[in-house]
Formats: C-alpha cells, sequence, structure tokens
C-alpha cells in the first residue's frame, strides 16, 4: 500500500493550494469539508473507496476545522481558517489530476477570491491511525496558520502607531 508508515517519501504529484477572500460561513460547516474532500477524492481516484476523517480545532489558537481523505494511491489534507477567511488543500497523488479542476471546484464551492499554489514531485506519506492523523493535522494546520499569516500588514500597521 502506498500510504504505509514505513515509507518515508512517495513520489507523485504534490499540490499545496492557499485560498483567500473564503467565505467565513462556509468554511465554518464539518459538512463542507467532507463534501469537497470526497469530490476531489472522486476527481483524482474514482474507482477508489475514501476514507474521510474531520477534526474540529475551535479550542486552538487558529479555531476550524481540518480534515483528510485517504484513497489507497492519493491523499488530500484541507485546513478551514474561518477567522481569516482562509483555506489551504494539499493533495498527493501517483495519479494524473487537473489542479484546474480543483481550483474550479473551490472557488464555486466557497467563493475562493484568489489561491496561490505550489507544486511538488514528492510527499510524505499520511499516517492511516486516527490519533497520529489528528496530531499530524494539528501540526500542519499550525504551520499553515502561521504561513498564512499577513505579517507584512502587522508590521505596517506597528509602523504606522510608532509614527
Amino acid at each position: 500500500m502506498l500510504l504505509s508508515m514505513s515509507e518515508s517519501m512517495s513520489y507523485g504529484l504534490h499540490i499545496v493550494l492557499d485560498g483567500f477572500q473564503v467565505s467565513a460561513e462556509e468554511i465554518s460547516k464539518r459538512v463542507i469539508a467532507e463534501e469537497i474532500l470526497d469530490s476531489i477524492g472522486r476527481m483524482i481516484e474514482p474507482e477508489a473507496i475514501s476514507d474521510t476523517i474531520l477534526f474540529s480545532f475551535h479550542d486552538s489558537l487558529c479555531p476550524g476545522i481540518s480534515g483528510a481523505t485517504l484513497l489507497p494511491e492519493s491523499t488530500l489534507t484541507i485546513h478551514f481558517f474561518p477567522d481569516t477567511r482562509k483555506l489551504t488543500l494539499k493533495a498527493f497523488s501517483r495519479h494524473q489530476f487537473r489542479i484546474g479542476e480543483i481550483i474550479t471546484l473551490l472557488n464555486r464551492r466557497l467563493g475562493v477570491g484568489r489561491f496561490e499554489t505550489v507544486r511538488r514531485n514528492h510527499s510524505r506519506p499520511a499516517p492511516r491511525d486516527e490519533t497520529t492523523l489528528k496530531r499530524v493535522l494539528q501540526g500542519d494546520r499550525v504551520y499553515a496558520h502561521l504561513r498564512l499569516e499577513d505579517l507584512l500588514k502587522k508590521d505596517i500597521l506597528r509602523d504606522f502607531r510608532d509614527a
């Protein structure tokens, strides 16, 4: 199986999509995260049976919902940040898939105003154990939140107040 924890690295298409100006109302709903993960999973591996797991992180420094869809040769993770109207989606697969189709889905469903995309050819396998997966998603969520934080805007505001 592709995503066993004994593998340290898997090769295939790995994209990271960051979405900005997202509908805060929509990304506050667990059912939306599940719908999006399931839809993208069917795009990438139409015949596969997926396992979607969602977690709520409402008592954390970056509240919201995170989830993963685990497929035989693909992994999808999503993090919703309703407070800042941002999201991060990671999609990895040994199968070919169209990034544009995923962007269209996210735009139509969530009204994403702007995307930033990173493409790689490798990824670390996702754990199948739910406890370990939650811990991995929580760490990835904190990293994504810090990466998406508008540090420049905060520095500009501080500089104007100090002037």
